[in-house]
């Protein structure tokens, strides 16, 4: 099946580019590890055509409080079998020196990866295989932002 293809070709370019697509955030009390999403992008756009896939925000807000951004998104993608879709939710914590477009590109890029995760897209991440050694050493710290 294509979709499967392409799937596998976007997590080979994925794994190619370990360690330094890999980042590490500890924003949230423990540490996560992901793909940046750019490198995510990238991926898709290889593997997938610049027409093959894409992704909307469903809604993207800031909480009554000012605390959090939440952002429902909807992913797609199309292959000979048809045009399948996914959504997911994503979410980003305000701190003092985040800005709401900051935290609303944060809680959207949460919600896109967490929907490409729905077709195995970057399951090395959610499988715990993606490994970050001391700070500086490779991938991208966030934990002071």
């Amino acid at each position: 099946m294509e979709l499967e293809k392409k799937v596998k070709e976007v997590n080979e370019i994925l794994k190619n580019g370990e360690p330094d697509n890999i980042t590490a955030d500890k924003s949230r009390g423990f540490q996560m590890t992901g793909y940046s999403p750019q490198y995510v992008v990238d991926a898709m756009n290889k593997a997938f055509g610049l027409e093959g896939w894409g992704f909307e925000d469903i809604y993207n807000k800031i909480d009554k409080n000012g605390k959090e951004a939440v952002a429902h998104v909807k992913v797609w993608l199309k292959a000979e079998e048809g045009t399948v879709e996914r959504t997911a939710y994503g979410s980003k914590v305000m701190f003092e020196k985040t800005s709401y477009g900051d935290a609303k590109k944060s809680a959207q890029t949460d919600g896109l990866k967490k929907a490409l995760s729905y077709f195995s897209i970057g399951n090395r991440a959610y499988h715990g295989k993606l490994k970050v050694e001391e700070k500086g050493s490779f991938g991208t710290d966030y934990s002071n932002y």
